[in-house]
């Protein structure tokens, strides 16, 4: 299907319009987008971005994008198989992703100094380092930001709850009156409890930010269909295990049969294992969250392109002293500080 005629045409411009985004006169450099290759480009140059980059190496991909970009009328988006030094000292903003995963010291010592790199993970995770040479990050280089996942105003843990909803599905879970047992924290362990309990889930739910009552999980356990573990961002060292809010010996004395699905957080796999506990997925990541982009709808894919472009216009205009009252904000946080930073507000009024 032609972007142009999809709907992704006008989620791009309602999105846009959103988030009052505006890349006038600044040039990107980018990857290809999931599920539609052309989609962050064509954010970039709707915005007003002056020189776009899409870096791929793909000729089906290359293809692609061309032809969405000849259909749309924009001149200035352009696929490169490399980024040069010219094109790295001139760039205002980079997004991390895809074919653009590595950010060492060779990248960020060619990077003009004032740019901002924005995190638009496959994973989803915006809290993830992985392949970012932090070390070589100072106050005099580009600065590495995330968009601040517990911002209210933007619907990514409403989109990932979704996403739970359909992996109880996946798991055999009726969820109509099924008994879960969520563990987590946040804005996402209240987005899920809120959707389960909308669909007719009979729904307990374990914060672990507060007391635990261990009395209470105790009690529990013997009815449980399953344990959803939603540990994000990861806060704790372990949730399941001899270590964690929930001892493996404790599941399968008192519920051997439950299954555990897993979101995001740390679990003593092998232990699950030789409890013959069914975890699902089978294969879970521990660091992050198990999570792929691939898995959003439209709405959420150019929600969240749109939000990753936005929170690096918010910093650059930050800097630069140039941010207007009625601007609107995504809060972020600075990844490449020694500790992350957590700034920005925000005045759409959503």
């Amino acid at each position: 299907m032609s972007l142009k005629n999809s709907k992704y045409f006008e989620l791009i411009k309602q999105n846009i319009d959103t988030f009052k985004l505006n890349l006038n006169n600044y040039n990107v450099l980018l990857p290809d987008s999931p599920k539609e290759p052309a989609l962050l480009a064509v954010i970039a140059a709707a915005a007003g971005a002056k020189n776009i980059y899409v870096k791929t190496n793909k000729l089906p991909i290359k293809d692609n994008i061309t032809k969405t970009v000849t259909e749309l009328g924009f001149e200035n988006i352009k696929c490169i198989d490399s980024a040069s030094q010219s094109i790295l000292s001139d760039v205002n903003i980079v997004v991390k992703g895809g074919e653009i995963d590595k950010i060492d010291s060779a990248f960020i010592n060619q990077l003009n100094k004032k740019a901002v790199i924005t995190l638009f993970p496959e994973n989803l995770d915006f809290t993830d380092t992985e392949n970012i040479d932090l070390e070589a990050f100072n106050k005099e280089t580009a600065s590495v930001i995330g968009i601040n996942s517990e911002d209210k105003n933007l619907n990514l843990y409403k989109y990932f709850s979704h996403i739970l909803l359909k992996r109880c599905y996946e798991a055999g879970l009726d969820v109509y009156k099924s008994r879960l047992l969520l563990v987590g924290h946040g804005g996402l362990l209240d987005s899920s409890l809120q959707l389960l309990k909308a669909v007719g889930a009979i729904v307990y739910s374990c914060n672990i930010q507060v007391s635990i009552d261990q009395a209470f999980l105790l009690k529990r356990l013997p009815e449980l269909d399953a344990i959803i573990v939603i540990d994000y961002p990861q806060a704790s060292k372990q949730l399941i295990g001899s270590k964690g809010v929930i001892s493996i010996s404790d599941i399968v004395d008192l519920c051997p049969h439950v299954k555990i699905i897993h979101f995001s957080g740390k679990l003593e796999e092998n232990s699950l294992n030789l409890g013959k506990i069914k975890c699902f997925p089978a294969k879970i990541t521990q660091n992050s969250i198990n999570l792929n982009i691939r898995e959003l709808g439209e709405n959420a894919l150019v929600e969240v392109a749109t939000a990753c472009l936005k929170v690096a216009d918010n910093l650059i205009k930050s800097r630069a002293n140039s941010m207007q009252i009625n601007d609107s904000v995504v809060t972020y946080k600075i990844i490449s500080k020694t500790q992350s930073v957590l700034l920005g507000w925000d005045q759409r009024g959503r």
